[in-house]
């Protein structure tokens, strides 16, 4: 994206124009990537809850879905918490 951005920038500057400093573009981005890795998290928790429930319950591993939970846990507490930031 800099790199577009800055050849933006060289034609406006050819073309005698006000040269904008795009950085609402950076911080479009930064802000899309986290929403993104939101709904990756999410994703991939919903792709796991799909073997939960409709597996045998004798043959889920307890530990398993305690981990994927409790990573899913923490990591949403960090993704949200950044993005009220």
């Amino acid at each position: 994206m800099r790199a577009r951005s800055e050849q933006y920038q060289a034609y406006q500057r050819l073309f005698s124009m006000t040269v904008d400093d795009f950085s609402n573009l950076e911080s479009l981005d930064k802000s899309c990537t986290k929403r993104h890795a939101v709904w990756k998290l999410l994703a991939d928790l919903e792709s796991s809850t799909h073997s939960w429930t409709t597996d045998a319950v004798a043959s889920l591993d307890m530990a398993v879905i305690t981990a994927a939970v409790e990573h899913t846990q923490v990591e949403w507490s960090t993704l949200t918490l950044t993005l009220t930031v």
